[in-house]
């Protein structure tokens, strides 16, 4: 049995404890709020480079595929010039909903890199896998009308449609021996961008791989 004193101590111990489990749950959420774009919900950059190293290192002592999906919207500043800003913002979240819709359950990584830039890993998959992936990602972009309802007074439901397109890079990481993580990580990423910019010079609205690349290219630095 507990006298008055024995509840008093539990009692106190037990908002002491619960105090610390609030005080650790709430710096998770905050720790994780930090790794998320605030416009679309997605990860950051510093999310997709930490999950990089993770992935990467994964991918070197299992001996399995790790690919990156790079893109960018094609026409994108004609909308914010024609419509404005605010428009350009609706435009990015409705790509985030695609890009979350198309590669739901692949076990993928998806985050805004940066501007009209998104970036999605997949583990286990390899170039050809991601190819598959980054032409439904392509073909969903081109075929959506965007900002079809308005979301508040005073909008309008600008049916956009036609305009918008990406340009899609892909690549996978190359596993050399002796050469350290950091520049596998970077000739990845490289290899991506370039093969985004491929698209885009042969183009737009077309998804091209790091073995599309010109030899120069893809080595140069």
């Amino acid at each position: 049995n507990y006298d008055d004193k024995d509840l008093s101590i539990l009692e106190i111990f037990a908002n002491y404890t619960s105090t610390l489990i609030k005080n650790a749950l709430d710096a998770r959420r905050f720790e994780d709020l930090s790794k998320m774009d605030n416009l679309t919900g997605l990860y950051n950059d510093r999310y997709f480079y930490e999950r990089l190293d993770l992935e990467a290192q994964k991918a070197i002592d299992e001996e399995s595929d790790l690919s990156l999906v790079l893109f960018d919207l094609d026409h994108f500043k004609e909308v914010n010039d024609t419509h404005g800003h605010l428009v350009g913002s609706r435009v990015l979240k409705e790509v985030a909903l695609i890009v979350d819709e198309v590669f739901l359950d692949s076990g993928a990584a998806s985050a805004r890199y940066g501007g009209d830039e998104f970036v999605i890993l997949l583990p286990g998959y390899s170039l050809e896998q991601s190819s598959v992936y980054g032409e439904t990602l392509r073909a969903a972009i081109e075929k959506n009308v965007f900002v079809r309802e308005k979301t508040s007074p005073g909008e309008q439901a600008l049916n956009i449609e036609g305009v918008i397109t990406c340009s899609v890079g892909i690549a996978s990481l190359e596993k050399e021996e002796g050469e350290e993580l950091k520049k596998m990580k970077a000739a990845l990423i490289r290899a991506a961008d370039r093969a985004m910019y491929h698209a885009k010079d042969l183009g737009k609205n077309l998804v091209a791989l790091a073995t599309d690349l010109p030899a120069e290219d893809l080595s140069g630095e």
